[in-house]
């Protein structure tokens, strides 16, 4: 009987690589679900100048006339919770000039909930913010590795709000480590480069392994179009980790030795 009961428990045992195969799905789907409710969208208003020469007339003479006018405009971008106190990680780029910054969170059921925020500190040389959303936590965090022994070809899942569509997780793999980027006669390196898809919105979004643990922040694209072209670049949570703990008490940071700009920011 004993030996009935193994032969149909090996009859019916799924093959290896099936087994494989349903393990990395799952992995892709616990990655995701764990991301949701820590990454946000961030949308903001910036207040802009603008200088026109407008005629005035004098005694029948037309003199030029400079007049300054402000306007607001809106910008958007993604953001991911590192402290569940509320402290976010994005992209200055994205919120820099900002007078006003909400936040987007979202719960395990998709339900969005909308958080004002601030800029606790910057980072202008790794193209990072800081900001603290002003609400009461404890809020979803994910972790930054910055210890990740990261390789060429590892899994990786990019999450944001590209083109402020709802939550969205595209995925891919790590496509080159330190990479380096020739811009303006300047040289910038240390990133990670990927070919999960990165479009306008996901800028400040969480590039994860499939732990769900941060290993970058999607930072810039490489483009003829402006639109993704398989090659973006994310700043490496080794990096961030070196001045996180200034910016968290509110330091500026002005120094660093990673890239110190994106190659294409997601206006």
């Amino acid at each position: 009987m004993g030996t009935l009961l193994l032969l149909a428990l090996t009859l019916f045992q799924a093959p290896a690589g099936a087994q494989d195969l349903a393990g990395l799905q799952k992995a892709f789907n616990d990655a995701a679900a764990k991301a949701g409710p820590a990454v946000v969208s961030v949308q903001v208003i910036k207040e802009e100048t603008q200088s026109v020469w407008e005629p005035e007339y004098f005694f029948g003479y037309v003199i030029p006339y400079e007049r300054l006018y402000r306007y607001h405009s809106a910008g958007i971008g993604s953001g991911v919770i590192i402290d569940k106190r509320g402290y976010i990680l994005t992209n200055r780029h994205v919120v820099e000039d900002a007078v006003r910054i909400k936040i987007v969170t979202q719960d395990a059921d998709g339900v969005e909930k909308e958080w004002l925020a601030y800029v606790v500190a910057s980072a202008p040389g790794l193209d990072l913010s800081l900001l603290k959303i002003k609400g009461d936590g404890p809020f979803t965090s994910l972790d930054l590795n910055g210890s990740a022994a990261l390789k060429v070809g590892d899994f990786v899942l990019a999450v944001g709000y590209p083109f402020g569509f709802k939550q969205s997780v595209t995925s891919g793999i790590i496509s080159a480590l330190n990479a380096s980027l020739p811009v303006e006669g300047m040289r910038y390196e240390s990133l990670i480069q990927t070919d999960a898809a990165i479009n306008h919105g996901n800028s400040g979004g969480p590039l994860l392994n499939l732990k769900g643990e941060v290993i970058g922040i999607n930072t810039a694209i490489a483009s003829p179009t402006g639109a993704f072209s398989g090659m973006g670049f994310a700043v490496p949570a080794s990096e961030i980790k070196k001045v996180l703990d200034d910016m968290l008490a509110g330091r500026e940071v002005r120094k660093q030795k990673a890239a110190r700009k994106p190659f294409y920011h997601f206006r």
